[in-house]
């Protein structure tokens, strides 16, 4: 029976450690294309690129960064920090007051010690802010 409750405190424990609660600041990804090439192209020949950088986050802060920051007259220095803070929301955008928005099913994953969504990948930033304990950048 002891042993029992001590493993079943351990997995407890696993499981808080795994979501963010232990109350540190996860840093914002360097901003990058994650996406192919091909991918930030085929976006770009849309009439609206401009308007997506600023308006779709998963394109404009992940998918293709560099290129909307590039698009934008946005600096970012070699680290993948930007220079300045001008119009483009470059960081997450409820800061300071953190919110998850888009799919809180992986918000609710990380949470629970996920294997496949962690802090520090796109998706897990883009939609779990709160969760993740995101840092405003700069």
């Amino acid at each position: 029976m002891k042993t029992l409750f001590m493993l079943f405190s351990l997995a407890f424990l696993a499981v808080i450690q795994g979501g963010q609660e232990s109350g540190k600041k996860v840093e914002p990804l360097p901003c990058k294309d994650r996406g192919s090439k091909a991918t930030c192209n085929r976006y770009m020949k849309k009439g609206n690129f401009t308007e997506l950088c600023k308006e779709n986050r998963r394109i404009g802060r992940y998918l293709c960064c560099k290129t909307c920051a590039e698009k934008l007259g946005v600096e970012v220095n070699e680290d993948g920090k930007f220079k300045d803070f001008g119009t483009f929301t470059y960081y997450e955008p409820t800061c300071p007051a953190l919110e998850d928005r888009g799919n809180h099913t992986i918000c609710e994953m990380i949470k629970h010690g996920s294997e496949v969504y962690k802090c520090d990948q796109s998706e897990a930033q883009a939609a779990c802010a709160k969760t993740c304990n995101l840092s405003c950048g700069n």
